[in-house]
């Protein structure tokens, strides 16, 4: 495809479905239009979850002028109906609207779509084609792209550290290595994800509420990782939180018989324990995202601290990282990150799509770790017939 008017046809449905940011999961945002001879006719997006979708508002917007137009969306249509779906497939829409071209800047990884979307409107007549660059359309809608492509949440790691690599002094201090400006986005941050995680170690010294006071949005869910189950029921989480609550624990060893007792502790404040498989005493990581998963959470943003960050890393499933670099140094104190094993800079974890930008005092870096794309988008070139007709 993709010449400059359809390039910039295609950035503004994302533009319009940034207005869904928060409001949508676990369905992507997304954002339609309708162009009629070069112009502009009507737009919509997907407000919240369990509303009418991107390109019905559109279409419903343009009425009779949808015939014989283009509809542009930034995501494949869905095309299969569902007893958990809330709103009919938008192939049925499009095709009565008498839409004659649809211009899609992905395809949708849901197994239940796949290029399915694309084969019904064709089927019907209608030209469809697809971005070139896709990389943009992907990375906007990550988190529901990793879980309908990889059948886990999409991990989202956010540290806030010094130049020289500390989350924290020799005392365990962290407030505020990070400035106002971070930590309000970072709020933010947490309304997008379905899910904000930290170690039981943060607990202990910071004993945090996880929720978004510096920024509009809901509360994301609290995750607590907590291999033996040393969270007091004192702390905000359990007290303030308890019945929103995941603490993730290991199995115990027969050796380990208070686990129970704390266990129905927790579990009378209405918190949600979850023993996995234990890797090394820890927590599986991987297992863990297996069981949030099977609770219906997508998306986890993992705020530390260094032990929860390695373990994520060495996992390899730590999909997004963005660190809050201060400018600050304090010459000892707590690494941002645990040891990983890696023996030389060969082996040294590395990121693609790296972005580099300034916030208030801090440099932020954000990206992607090495082959997060080509993952997600394997999925749907299983039909390599409908990916390449794209």
């Amino acid at each position: 495809m993709c010449n400059q008017h359809h390039s910039s046809l295609l950035a503004r449905t994302i533009e319009l479905a940034e207005e869904g940011r928060g409001s949508v999961f676990p369905n992507p945002m997304v954002g339609a239009l309708v162009v009629r001879d070069g112009k502009i006719v009507s737009e919509g997006f997907h407000r919240r979850y369990g509303g009418i979708h991107a390109e019905a508002a559109a279409l419903d917007a343009a009425g009779e002028r949808a015939k014989e137009s283009t509809l542009y969306c930034n995501l494949e249509p869905c095309s299969y109906e569902s007893p958990e779906k809330h709103q009919p497939p938008c192939t049925g829409r499009i095709i009565a609207s008498g839409v004659r071209k649809v211009v899609i800047g992905q395809l949708d990884p849901n197994p239940n779509i796949r290029g399915r979307g694309v084969r019904v409107l064709r089927e019907a007549g209608i030209d469809v084609v697809a971005a070139t660059d896709q990389e943009e359309f992907w990375r906007f809608n990550d988190a529901f792209n990793t879980c309908m492509a990889l059948g886990r949440p999409f991990v989202h790691l956010k540290l806030a550290l010094s130049l020289d690599g500390r989350i924290a002094s020799t005392t365990g201090d962290s407030k505020w290595i990070s400035d106002d400006c971070a930590r309000q986005e970072v709020h933010a941050l947490r309304a997008e994800r379905e899910s904000v995680a930290v170690g039981v170690g943060t607990v202990l010294t910071d004993d945090p509420r996880l929720t978004v006071r510096l920024s509009e949005g809901r509360d994301p869910i609290p995750v607590v990782f907590d291999s033996t189950l040393r969270i007091p029921i004192e702390t905000h989480l359990v007290r303030e939180r308890g019945e929103e609550l995941f603490v993730i624990a290991a199995r115990p060893s027969a050796e380990d018989h208070g686990f129970n007792t704390r266990k129905s502790r927790l579990e009378a404040m209405g918190t949600r324990v979850l023993p996995v498989p234990a890797d090394h005493g820890r927590v599986d990581i991987e297992a863990a995202l297996s069981a949030l998963l099977a609770r219906g959470v997508r998306s986890l943003l993992v705020e530390g601290g260094a032990t929860l960050a390695a373990a994520f890393l060495k996992a390899g499933v730590c999909d997004r990282f963005t660190a809050y670099v201060a400018p600050i140094i304090l010459g000892s104190g707590t690494n941002a990150v645990d040891q990983l094993g890696i023996q030389s800079v060969s082996q040294a974890l590395t990121f693609e799509g790296v972005r580099w930008r300034q916030l208030g005092g801090q440099q932020v870096f954000d990206a992607y770790r090495k082959g997060w794309l080509e993952s997600v988008r394997a999925s749907v070139k299983e039909d390599a017939n409908v990916y390449r007709a794209c």
